[in-house]
């Protein structure tokens, strides 16, 4: 079996083990779907954030509305 990074065998390889764990996390990335909310969806947070008022959740809602832009 080959290195997925460096397609060497596993005794030609050098990649460090830092350099295997970035890529297996990249590859967790790509296999995760993107979420997009509609501008619906995005009005309703906006406004149940409005009403929740400052608490950790309308934090946590803000938070998510910022992450996917």
């Amino acid at each position: 079996m080959t290195c997925p990074i460096c397609d060497h065998k596993p005794m030609n390889c050098d990649c460090t083990p830092r350099e295997r764990a970035m890529w297996r996390e990249l590859q967790e990335r790509e296999d995760t779907p993107t979420l997009v909310l509609t501008s619906a969806e995005r009005g309703a947070i906006g406004r149940l954030i409005g009403i929740m008022g400052p608490c950790a959740d309308a934090a946590t809602l803000r938070g998510l509305l910022e992450r996917l832009g």
